[in-house]
């Protein structure tokens, strides 16, 4: 399985092409053209480890910020069975549920390769004055969302149909309808997985940029070392900047993660 570095590595032709974009690669190298080249290995880093750690069997499901558990909309559903007895097959689609995520990461690794190639010199520069902490994430989260939701869509769906899944939801469905006092049920389960996934690999990329940006020596990138330094950027310490997710109570007093990218970015002009 080749990593986003090696299929970095493979297409050279496009590397180069995009360092003399940043104009890497002659006699000098200007702050500019190093932060851009900084931003980029920032990016590649963020994205290995995500579909890495995502499509590693428990990848989702033993991660507590990125597990698939049992959506929020329809938990008087899960309640509701497990009341008549059905906890141990509400488990098992919690499983599945987390295995078909698991099955779909490696499908964002191209996506993502495209999107680091992409990296202008003017984004990565609004990046830094953006003092987001999560600015990388941001961008990949704008620029892939979309075609991720089409790669992983199909392998998503192969995979809830293979972890019987699918088969599941249909007879919870139909238990849950045909009990009493109940408002019937029409929930997209497949759509809410799909962008679940997305969800998930994208906070991999963000704890992983969080990670770069606390200690950049944790980098492999020289330029990512010498970038996210906090001595480069004067009074801005990268590593101090912006908040991340906040840690919030639910009714039972169980802490989650907040969904603070519950909704999908706006859709590209074209549907593209």
């Amino acid at each position: 399985m080749f990593g986003i570095r090696k299929a970095l590595k493979g297409d050279t032709t496009q590397l180069k092409q995009t360092l003399k974009n940043f104009g890497i690669g002659g006699p000098a190298v200007s702050r500019e053209q190093l932060i851009a080249s900084a931003f980029q290995d920032a990016l590649r880093e963020g994205c290995e480890f995500a579909t890495t750690e995502g499509s590693r069997d428990g990848g989702f499901s033993n991660d507590r910020e990125i597990c698939l558990e049992w959506p929020q909309e329809i938990k008087t559903v899960r309640e509701a069975l497990t009341s008549v007895g059905m906890t141990q097959e509400v488990r098992e689609m919690e499983v599945g549920m987390n295995r078909a995520a698991e099955m779909a990461s490696q499908s964002a690794r191209d996506i993502f390769v495209a999107a680091v190639m992409r990296l202008t010199l003017h984004r990565a520069t609004d990046m830094i004055r953006s003092h987001d902490p999560e600015a990388c994430t941001g961008y990949l989260r704008e620029t892939c969302y979309w075609d991720m939701d089409r790669a992983m869509t199909p392998i998503v769906s192969h995979s809830l149909d293979r972890c019987k899944v699918a088969h599941l939801w249909e007879k919870f469905i139909g238990v849950y309808n045909k009990l009493p006092l109940v408002r019937h049920i029409n929930f997209d389960l497949k759509k809410w997985c799909v962008g679940r996934s997305i969800r998930g690999l994208l906070r991999l990329c963000a704890r992983k940029e969080r990670g770069i940006r606390a200690d950049p020596m944790q980098a492999a990138s020289d330029a990512v070392k010498q970038v996210f330094k906090a001595g480069f950027w004067g009074a801005s310490a990268v590593g101090s900047l912006g908040r991340g997710p906040e840690v919030i109570s639910r009714g039972g007093g169980e802490a989650e993660i907040e969904d603070v990218w519950s909704d999908p970015p706006p859709m590209p002009s074209g549907g593209n």
